[in-house]
């Protein structure tokens, strides 16, 4: 029996995303002035997603202390039921899975880091758009 490393496949989209949102981030202004790319489509959807998970981010408060651990965890929730096709998401099997998911993510260092900088990033998209 094959077993799916559903952590490992999560820590390389994080890594990957990570990068397309700081390499969005640098070309946002060309995309904002109109031009669009054979992705065009692709790239919009990516935005509305991310946007949502924005939306979730700002509602957490600014004086919480786990405030980089809850930035993250929406945006796995997010990742984690987008890449599975889950829309019960509020459910207690998925915040289980989403538990699970999020410690054996957290149990390899090196994601770890890569996690807290995701949070930090986050939190300031969030930050700048507001």
């Amino acid at each position: 029996m094959t077993s799916i490393d559903i952590a490992g496949k999560l820590g390389a989209l994080v890594r990957a995303q990570a990068t397309a949102l700081q390499a969005q981030g640098k070309a946002g202004d060309s995309k904002r002035a109109g031009k669009e790319s054979s992705t065009g489509k692709t790239a919009r959807g990516a935005d509305d997603w991310m946007a949502q998970v924005s939306l979730t981010i700002s509602a957490i408060s600014a004086d919480d202390p786990q405030r980089r651990g809850k930035a993250f965890r929406a945006y796995l929730a997010s990742a984690l039921s987008r890449e599975l096709g889950i829309t019960q998401v509020h459910g207690s099997e998925f915040q289980h899975l989403l538990d699970k998911v999020q410690e054996t993510m957290n149990a390899d260092t090196e994601l770890k880091k890569a996690i807290d900088q995701a949070g930090d990033m986050l939190l300031r998209q969030v930050a700048d758009k507001s």
